[in-house]
């Protein structure tokens, strides 16, 4: 049987040698990708769960799997997906709100202090390395 990455397999049997004490049977998931272990094809897979989250991830030989159609799955891992996605654009937001804060905290400071930006950032780089160094000492 061919198999295709990205395709959505349902482990059926328990491996008797990759991750063969890792109960796995029944577990589906989503193939990453294609991998050998001495002379054995395997699939590299992320598991799906149907309370909308992703389950582990680990190898499986290809005789052990099934192509599965529950779109039950199918719809998780949309939803897993999605989630995903809105989490990373509210990071990225967040983080792009934290570097312009920074970025006036710096300027304000270089103001204040009399310096140029690029100097206020070699103090606080030296400052960060310093306590980077002393751990819980400072």
């Amino acid at each position: 049987m061919d198999f295709e990455v990205g395709q959505m397999v349902k482990i059926v049997r328990q491996s008797k040698t990759v991750n063969r004490d890792v109960p796995m049977e029944g577990m589906v998931g989503v193939i990453e990708e294609f991998q050998e272990y001495e002379g054995e094809p395997l699939i590299y897979f992320q598991e799906v769960k149907l309370d909308t989250h992703c389950g582990g991830s680990g190898s499986v030989p290809i005789s052990c799997v099934e192509p599965c159609i529950d779109s039950r799955y199918v719809e998780a891992r949309a939803r897993w997906e999605q989630k995903r996605e809105e989490d990373m654009a509210r990071l990225m937001a967040e983080s792009e709100r934290l570097k312009k804060i920074a970025e006036e905290a710096t300027k304000t400071t270089a103001e204040k202090c009399g310096l140029t930006p690029e100097q206020v950032q070699a103090v606080l780089t030296t400052y960060q390395e310093t306590r980077r160094k002393l751990g819980d000492y400072v």
